[in-house]
Order: structure tokens, then C-alpha cells, then sequence
């Protein structure tokens, strides 16, 4: 496990500082100023960091933080368009390393590194030694995965990451069919089922 976090040590100094992403006032002012401004997909982005923003604060799992997330996403609703916004900004806040984690953020990103490494061994191995290269990113955005099965696993499913895998058409099988490479058929629908990930029934 102490390797496993050094190494995202190691990828999360590797790149840019994603400070940027998070302060909202000079990352608005610069979207007003564009001529291609869309403010829907400008809502989209700022509700996806407030998200984020609570989950890194959040103290734990469970109805309380689902509450609170509900709350944040407000009038907006929930839909596949934010919660792909949801994981990017998560993707930015686990880049920045583990300083702004809360308890609950920190335990579910642990857990989540852990069977990181049991389950996507060989993607763990790879991005130790290629860690400027793609399959950082394809780790880092598993790990980012992880961390919603446990704080917010209903965003997963508007992803498509269905109970009998990927829903097609969705983000999650184009997002696996694009890193066929590193995330073999079935092996995501392993790594929830070992964070204890249960899928939201009517």
C-alpha cells in the first residue's frame, strides 16, 4: 500500500496544478469572455466542481452526503452530462493530492487505491513506469471511480456502470472500449464489487 500511494504521490506532482480548475471566479471570467460561451455547459461545470467541493469536505458516507450533494446539484438535476463533469473535476482534485481530502474522501480514496492494485495490477505497474504517459490517467481516473462507488455511487450509474456492466451507449462503454489496453472486459464490474459498490433499485 505504501508503494501505491507513493506512486500517486508521484503522478499527482507529474502534473500541471489543477488549482486553477478550482477557482471559480478567474475560470468563469475567463468562459464569460469566450466568443463559443455555452452558459448550459458552464452551469454544468460549476455545479460538477461545488460537487466535488462537498465531496472532499465530507465527513462520511450515506444519506446525509446524498442529501447534501442533492442540494448542491439544486434545479440543475441530476443527469450523465454533470455526473461526466463530476468525475473530470474529481479526476483535477485527486491530482492535487491528498492535502483538501476530508475523512471520508481520504478513506474511500485509500480503499479505492487498494483494490486498484489488486484488481488492475498490471495498469498499477505500468503507470509506475510510464507515469507522464496515458496510463497515469487511465489510473488515476479508476481511482476517481472508486471514490464515487463509495461517496456517491448513483453517479456512476448516470455514467452507464450498470449492475450487468457497461449500459451501451453510455460513457462507461465508450470509456472502456476506448481503454480496452488497460481495463480488461469485466474487470471494473470486479473492482466495485470489491468496494462493496450496490447498484440503486425503484
Amino acid at each position: 500500500m505504501q508503494a501505491l500511494q507513493e506512486l500517486f504521490s508521484c503522478l499527482c506532482g507529474s502534473f500541471e496544478p489543477a488549482s486553477d480548475f478550482y477557482s471559480e471566479q478567474k475560470q468563469f471570467t475567463s468562459v464569460l469572455l469566450s466568443p463559443t460561451y455555452d452558459p448550459i455547459a458552464c452551469t454544468h461545470e460549476k455545479v460538477a466542481v461545488d460537487v466535488v467541493a462537498v465531496l472532499l469536505r465530507s465527513e462520511k458516507h450515506g444519506k446525509d452526503l446524498r442529501k447534501q450533494l442533492d442540494e448542491t446539484v439544486g434545479t440543475l438535476g441530476w443527469s450523465e452530462m454533470l455526473a461526466k463533469r463530476v468525475l473530470n473535476a474529481l479526476v483535477g482534485a485527486i491530482r492535487e493530492g491528498r492535502d483538501k481530502m476530508g475523512p471520508a474522501f481520504t478513506k474511500a480514496y485509500d480503499d479505492a487505491a487498494k483494490e486498484a492494485d489488486s484488481v488492475f495490477h498490471q495498469l498499477v505497474e505500468d503507470a509506475k513506469n510510464h507515469p507522464l504517459e496515458l496510463v497515469a490517467t487511465v489510473l488515476i481516473t479508476v481511482i476517481a471511480i472508486g471514490v464515487l462507488v463509495a461517496l456517491a455511487p448513483s453517479v456512476l450509474e448516470l455514467l452507464g456502470f450498470g449492475e450487468l456492466g457497461p449500459v451501451a451507449g453510455t460513457f462507461a462503454s465508450w470509456w472502456e472500449s476506448t481503454y480496452a489496453g488497460y481495463i480488461p472486459a469485466g474487470s471494473m464490474f470486479s473492482f466495485f464489487q470489491r468496494l462493496g459498490m450496490i447498484w440503486m433499485r425503484a
